[in-house]
């Protein structure tokens, strides 16, 4: 096969996915001084581009999508390189995250990069915060990247870095100019449809711990401004990001219009079919959905509207968290350090009092398990820490710490298989932990 050269000029492509919320001026791009010439087919460098913004264009928790040309890969393969070559090596969520400093300037990524200076023309640089990052980068899919800005922004001050697509697999049969679009929702928390169509928001996003499944996002509500927007037959597709799933969803319906859903096969995507149609402006409310989240995912969980019901573009749903430790009520199973491990003794709520394991919860703190020693005869555990203990005994409401008697409201229990269990508001005091409940996922989170 004779390959094509064609002249493959970088230009990036800036569209606002949704409708405008913030009155600022769309970002300024330079293109690069000296075109290339590319071969399709193969691996590529092409040329570094400048991206600006205009001072408060761009906000904490705000999104950037990197996107190339339908059949091309972010990859970290050498020039040349084949399609099958370059797909195997998809720059990853992490190799983007990789940083490397300089005195004036903090670059993320390997091969393909994104370089943050410190100053611009003299000007200094929103995005740079020293050795803290501001972005938090996710590989969505072969030719889809985002950047979440993950520091607060100073409104006063512009912002810009410089893209160098250095690995980048040309799609075979590509003709003529080299378009990556610069994706910049305007409003995380607002898809519209049509000018005048429905259009989905998610008021108050939740947060997921990384590791742990059956977590809960925040509601997301369809609201139509007129009978018949989401009309019968129509969907609704929100597709989550690569490392992660949908695990539960919700039926809706409003004034005749009904929302039922499924889930994919890789379980990235959740399709709702509308029946109806609405004989008055429907609003509908998915909530208590839930996801799994992998541990490498952080920063905001955002999902991807689509479908035939007209209503494109991303919602910000949750915020990823990843603890040390937690603990979901009635669940058998505990998040450690993004892991998920088996216990024997699920925590339990009675008498409004939220219930763990000692021993379980001592592991999630690191304490071995030789220094976790249960006395039958007393019906009592130690805990030894350093050089010092903390006793609890089965029925007493005193507990020592390092041999100081602590008065307790309520006396911890021993359920099956033997497990002592202590409420949460004592476990944290006990050993000094800063421990969370989440209500929405009935999650106990513990951070060192």
């Amino acid at each position: 096969m004779k390959l094509k050269h064609v002249p493959a000029l970088l230009i990036i492509c800036l569209l606002s996915a949704l409708l405008p919320a913030r009155a600022f001026a769309e970002p300024m791009v330079y293109k690069p001084a000296f075109v290339q010439t590319v071969k399709d087919n193969k691996v590529n460098e092409l040329g570094g581009v400048l991206v600006k913004f205009a001072a408060g264009r761009l906000q904490k928790n705000d999104f950037v999508t990197l996107r190339l040309p339908d059949g091309f890969i972010w990859t970290t393969k050498d020039e040349d390189a084949g399609k099958n070559a370059a797909f195997r090596a998809v720059q990853s969520s992490e190799q983007w995250n990789t940083l490397m400093y300089d005195f004036d300037s903090i670059r993320y990524g390997t091969k393909n990069y994104v370089l943050v200076p410190s100053k611009y023309c003299g000007i200094e640089n929103g995005f740079y915060k020293g050795d803290k990052p501001v972005f938090s980068f996710a590989a969505l899919n072969e030719r889809e990247v985002r950047m979440e800005i993950i520091e607060e922004m100073d409104p006063l001050r512009e912002c810009c870095f410089y893209l160098y697509p250095e690995r980048i697999f040309v799609a075979w049969g590509y003709e003529g100019d080299i378009v990556i679009t610069v994706d910049i929702p305007d409003s995380p928390d607002l898809v519209p449809g049509s000018e005048a169509g429905a259009g989905l928001q998610c008021p108050e996003a939740g947060t997921v711990y990384a590791g742990l499944r059956g977590q809960k996002i925040g509601a997301i509500e369809l609201i139509e401004g007129a009978a018949g927007q989401a009309p019968s037959g129509a969907s609704l597709t929100l597709q989550l990001p690569a490392g992660a799933r949908w695990e539960k969803l919700s039926e809706s319906g409003d004034n005749n219009l009904k929302a039922a859903g499924s889930i994919s096969g890789d379980g990235r995507t959740a399709e709702f079919k509308f029946t109806g149609p609405s004989s008055a402006p429907a609003s509908l409310r998915f909530e208590d959905m839930e996801v799994f989240v992998a541990p490498e995912l952080k920063g905001g969980l955002r999902v991807r509207a689509g479908g035939t019901a007209g209503l494109t573009g991303e919602l910000r749903v949750a915020d990823i968290v990843r603890p040390d430790a937690a603990f979901v009520i009635g669940r058998d199973t505990f998040l450690l350090n993004g892991k998920e491990e088996k216990m024997d003794a699920p925590p339990y709520v009675k008498d409004d009092r939220t219930y763990l394991p000692v021993r379980y919860v001592a592991t999630s703190l690191g304490i071995a398990d030789g220094d976790i020693v249960w006395y039958p005869d007393e019906g009592a555990v130690v805990i030894l820490r350093g050089s010092g203990s903390v006793k609890f005994v089965v029925g007493s409401k005193e507990m020592l710490i390092y041999g100081k008697p602590v008065l307790m409201d309520v006396a911890p229990e021993i359920v099956a298989p033997g497990r002592v269990m202590l409420p949460l508001r004592y476990a944290a005091q006990a050993f000094g932990a800063n421990i969370e409940w989440d209500e929405m996922n009935k999650t106990v989170v513990i951070k060192k």
